[in-house]
């Protein structure tokens, strides 16, 4: 098989691997705290290949080859998705630094979700039943009583501070890993996690999903394009191997 086969076919895995992670980019536009993945690669270069020495002294190198196999990755984009208001005083966002605190029977996991409900006893929780953490611990609020959060996430409740939210902040935000859910854990285990203090908390807004619709339809349709260009090359190539190879001993 030639190396023009194995370009191509890393070409197209490459469009392939771009489209897998925009669609699912764009089937999360209205996730609430969706933080999008961004796809990136690298073309490595094979060490330079040096023909065999003649009469004792080394040939020029006859230069790096490209290798077919890209190094493929991708990465999270945590960058502030719009808000919008909900008027829904258990709705909060994070403008800012920063990730709610929620936990899970796997541990303790960080989200941007602010989606928010009351559970029994008065517990704030995320829809999924999980208990969102304040600096004491959980949270209970009265179920039926007024409260109010101000930006610092400080819970008041008759004009008494009764609670904060805990709000995490990663020095390093590619240290946390999507687990489903808009959760991520910490892949330190959380050690690396500092409270933060450049942020503030809205009472009656939630994050929305940080994914540009409209960019990223236009980046689909180009990977598309790409991929579909790369399957023709490859079709190309097997009809000249194919012409080849029937030529091949045939007598004029």
């Amino acid at each position: 098989m030639s190396d023009a086969v194995y370009q191509a076919t890393a070409g197209a895995l490459i469009q392939q691997y771009r489209l897998d992670i925009l669609s699912n980019n764009l089937a999360n536009v209205n996730t609430v705290g969706f933080k999008e993945d961004r796809a990136h690669f690298e073309l490595l270069e094979a060490e330079p290949l040096l023909p065999p020495e003649e009469d004792g002294e080394a040939m020029p190198s006859i230069g790096p080859v490209l290798l077919g196999d890209p190094s493929l990755e991708s990465y999270v984009n945590f960058s502030q998705g719009p808000l919008r208001q909900t008027g829904n005083p258990l709705d909060l966002s994070i403008e800012g630094d920063g990730f709610f605190n929620v936990q899970t029977p796997e541990g303790v996991k960080y989200t941007r979700n602010g989606n928010f409900v009351l559970g029994e006893n008065g517990l704030l929780m995320t829809p999924e039943g999980y208990p969102v953490l304040g600096q004491g611990g959980n949270i209970q609020l009265e179920e039926d009583g007024p409260f109010t959060i101000d930006r610092e996430g400080n819970i008041e409740v008759d004009g008494s501070t009764v609670g904060s939210i805990r709000v995490t902040h990663f020095p390093d935000s590619q240290n946390l890993k999507k687990v489903g859910e808009s959760l991520f854990t910490a892949l330190d285990n959380g050690a690396s996690a500092i409270p933060s203090e450049n942020f503030a908390m809205m009472q009656g807004y939630l994050e929305l999903a940080n994914v540009d619709p409209v960019r990223g339809m236009v980046e689909m349709i180009e990977a598309l394009r790409v991929f579909e260009a790369y399957q023709k090359t490859l079709e190309t190539l097997d009809e000249v191997d194919s012409q080849a190879v029937g030529d091949v001993g045939v007598v004029a």
